[in-house]
């Protein structure tokens, strides 16, 4: 075994210090406050630690997982210079160290499930999951353990206050649960970008102030985009298929497909991902998009050539100016979207995208502009495909 001495903060080590003896751990709270770092923090020192642990991290989806909760205990490996035998193979995510395991397993592979007996369990972005779900992984947490009591935990933030989270285990006071409130404030390694964008919401959203910046239980008011279904049953056919794309790099570049049937969009999120130069994204989107069809894009000029060279001609301009944000989004409230249940990413924006607030809660005219890298991805194509002719850069 090997001890490790991580870099906690304070806030978390008195926690930590002080719940041994319960076996459901909450980190919840405002954005950029350091939950999920933490407990990948102690997957991997159980990891190095422990003797015959086995844990399990999972989130709703398997993409959603592997570049959330997979990759931030990557990262804590490769920063403390750590090189375990890792297996990626489909279906079978996991990381070893002798008789210790991390396993990685998304709740829509449940399947897969069957006989897992683990030590711990991670859910990150518990709010994803229903009440079920979580008892079903409530239940795999039943193997022998020598070094302490089997432990579940979770962590979300406060951006959903009707959820079973916080009704069943923040607010329940069962004697088994040990809740943890924390705040970008409370996370030393915040950078000060991270900290005023969080703060220039009380400017944008009161409700979204409150919960991403205070860590308080509060849902976004005046949301934009209400009339929406969500269905697995997406059509095989339809009348055209367009393509958004919302281009960044410390913010996620997100890409949309939307399929219009009769003219009513069904619209799935395909691309979520930080960190993407231009020439990787052309490469994701050449193995993914079909050349000859429609592309309304957020890039500059040089970077709309360089897809053009790549042979994609059909891409247009993001429809974008002065005001065009509270524009597209009121030509697109016309539409139903039709999305499906497993598109969280896409979930999460949608129901925190919503008009600006004053201090009082007025709800005024213009759309935040924050959480709202998929939402634009999604009203370039639908107002440019609607609205603009087709001049792209030929």
């Amino acid at each position: 075994m090997q001890e490790i001495r991580a870099k906690r903060i304070k806030k978390f080590r008195e926690f930590e210090a002080a719940h041994q003896d319960k076996s459901i751990w909450l980190y919840c709270g405002g954005k950029n406050s350091g939950k999920s770092h933490r407990v990948g923090q102690i997957m991997v020192q159980d990891l190095f630690e422990k003797d015959d642990m086995r844990s399990l991290v999972t989130r709703a989806t398997g993409p959603a997982l592997h570049d959330t909760a997979y990759q931030t205990i990557v990262d804590i490996l490769q920063s403390w210079n750590l090189n375990p035998p890792m297996t990626r193979s489909p279906g079978n995510m996991r990381i070893t160290n002798g008789r210790n395991q991390i396993l990685f397993r998304p709740m829509d592979e449940r399947s897969k499930f069957k006989s897992l007996n683990v030590n711990d369990v991670w859910i990150e972005e518990a709010t994803e999951l229903s009440w079920e779900e979580f008892t079903f992984l409530l239940l795999q947490a039943r193997r022998p353990n020598k070094n302490r009591k089997n432990r579940i935990y979770l962590t979300c933030n406060t951006d959903h206050p009707y959820s079973w989270v916080r009704e069943r285990i923040a607010e329940d006071s069962r004697d088994d649960v040990a809740v943890l409130y924390t705040t970008v404030y409370d996370n030393p390694f915040a950078t000060e970008r991270d900290i005023q964008v969080l703060e220039n919401l009380k400017e944008q959203n009161i409700q979204l102030w409150r919960a991403y910046l205070k860590g308080e239980w509060a849902a976004p008011e005046g949301l934009i985009f209400s009339k929406y279904e969500l269905t697995k049953d997406f059509p095989d056919t339809w009348d055209a298929r367009i393509w958004g794309i919302d281009r960044g790099f410390n913010n996620p570049t997100a890409v949309t497909k939307i399929c219009l049937v009769d003219g009513e969009p069904w619209i799935r999120g395909i691309l979520y991902r930080t960190g993407m130069t231009t020439p990787q994204l052309i490469a994701w989107v050449k193995q993914h998009i079909p050349t000859n069809e429609q592309i309304w894009a957020d890039l500059t000029p040089d970077q709309l050539q360089e897809f053009q060279q790549a042979g994609y001609y059909a891409i247009y301009p993001a429809p974008k100016a002065p005001g065009s944000r509270r524009r597209n989004a009121l030509f697109c409230q016309r539409f139903t979207f039709h999305l499906c249940p497993d598109d969280y990413d896409y979930l999460k924006e949608i129901r925190s995208f919503a008009w600006k607030t004053d201090k009082d809660g007025k709800i005024l005219e213009d759309p935040i502009d924050i959480f709202n890298h998929y939402m634009d991805a999604t009203m370039y194509p639908l107002y440019g495909f609607f609205n603009q002719p087709r001049a792209g850069i030929l």
